[in-house]
């Protein structure tokens, strides 16, 4: 029996407060930077290292198997057991003496959250026909700015003992865990779509195969991992560029770039979900085309947020670079679980996950933390303002990208949702769009 609108709407917002848990616990740490540095005496290279890649890679590995597990078993009990891991993981993080033991607690926060994301998509995937989904992904991605939002002002006001801060995003999500265990159900697979999903669940390996031979699939993939480098590394060096560039306190910094964060990020996500379905509707290849049409914009006001000497213009601009940066998230989303078999969404969210945070988290702090000391001795405290531009200057050709996806979507997709991947075992030439 279908979901009621109304219980829908709840696993919905239930969900979206899992992604903002997910994103303060994630977040935390990048308006901590200042403070952690002085205490445990750690370099730019190494706190880009706690933020990206020492969190990204056992992110994007742990995912695989947690996400084959999601696809053969309950996602609804995963997502609970995994909320309440890395929850106690983040509280764990205020008990570290020294940089090593921080370092071996973020770990561990990025193989639980490894479990939250990839089976909340394969969830809302289920809950609401292709019509519907571009735009519920994208309410759900919303949780990213606000738990970011969240992140940046708890921090901030814990510059003075940083250790608390940990505690104090960690432990809601334990509470948070129960209300996921019990209010949540598990639905039916494919229940929403067209056509009904195979009984036979697919292999590992036959998954894998299914949708890494569909090239829209691997452009979607591709696109997504460079368009988080610039994503990322403003989302964790977005705070001390304030801090250095513009001299504001840490407390200012924390609700001013948050509220840039939670108004322009969230209105970009929620956007570019209604605008892609809306046209999408009518063009498949449109899904594509908003992803690129906001990648652009991010170019002109990416540079106008990193070199406007005001800060209320800094901050403005930031808030519009955040918008057209979210915008192709919802239809993204979209254009990835459409293409997926009903057995295998967890499965492309988890390989989308991968790329994204191995490519773009792993990366992206890392890249900036280490541009850093070599463009300070020419550049002194703007050298965070230039290492930031080179990574923004990436989404140029991730546009690209996503005009090549809209166009391949308008050669084989008649209408949102529909499955250019077949199911493993299908007699369909292997020949994909």
């Amino acid at each position: 029996m279908p979901a009621s609108p109304a219980y829908r709407a709840w696993v919905l917002f239930v969900l979206f407060l899992v992604y903002v848990v997910n994103f303060v616990d994630r977040q935390i740490l990048s308006s901590l930077v200042g403070p952690i540095r002085a205490e445990l005496g750690a370099s730019d290279f190494q706190m880009g290292l706690l933020g990206g890649l020492a969190f990204a890679v056992l992110y994007s590995i742990a995912g695989i198997p947690i996400a084959r597990l999601a696809d053969t078993g309950n996602r609804r009990n995963v997502v609970t057991f995994a909320l309440a891991a890395w929850s106690a993981l983040t509280a764990l993080c205020g008990t570290a003496t020294s940089y090593g033991q921080l370092l071996l607690y973020r770990i561990g926060v990025g193989i639980g959250e490894a479990g939250g994301s990839a089976p909340s998509h394969a969830l809302v995937a289920d809950y609401f026909p292709a019509a519907q989904r571009g735009r519920a992904l994208a309410l759900l991605a919303t949780g990213i700015h606000v738990g970011i939002f969240v992140g940046l002002v708890t921090g901030s006001q814990f510059s003075e003992d940083w250790r608390d801060a940990f505690v104090v995003v960690g432990l809601p999500g334990l509470a948070l865990a129960l209300l996921v265990r019990f209010t949540v159900r598990e639905p039916e697979r494919g229940g929403t779509d067209a056509a009904p999903p195979p009984v036979e669940v697919p292999t590992f390996a036959e998954t894998l195969r299914t949708l890494l031979r569909s090239p829209t699939v691997v452009l979607v993939l591709a696109g997504a991992s460079v368009a988080a480098l610039s994503g990322y590394a403003f989302a964790f060096w977005g705070y001390e560029f304030f801090a250095r560039v513009h001299d504001l306190d840490r407390p200012t910094i924390g609700w001013s770039l948050g509220l840039a964060t939670a108004v322009g990020g969230g209105l970009g996500t929620a956007a570019g979900g209604q605008l892609g379905d809306r046209l999408g509707l009518r063009d498949p290849r449109w899904y594509g085309f908003v992803c690129a049409a906001g990648m652009l914009a991010t170019l002109p006001l990416g540079a106008a947020a990193l070199y406007a000497e005001s800060v209320p213009a800094a901050l403005a601009f930031a808030a519009a670079f955040l918008f057209a940066g979210a915008v192709y998230a919802g239809p993204m989303y979209a254009i990835l679980q459409g293409l997926a078999p009903a057995r295998m969404r967890t499965m492309a969210a988890a390989l989308l996950f991968l790329c994204t945070n191995l490519i773009g988290l792993g990366a992206g702090p890392p890249i900036v933390g280490a541009l850093n000391p070599l463009l300070e001795p020419a550049a002194g405290r703007d050298a965070i303002r230039h290492s930031l531009a080179i990574v923004t200057a990436l989404n140029l050709p991730v546009a690209v990208v996503f005009v090549a996806i809209g166009r391949r979507l308008g050669r084989v997709s008649p209408a949102p949702g529909a499955p250019e991947v077949p199911a493993a075992g299908s007699a369909r030439t292997s020949r994909r769009a």
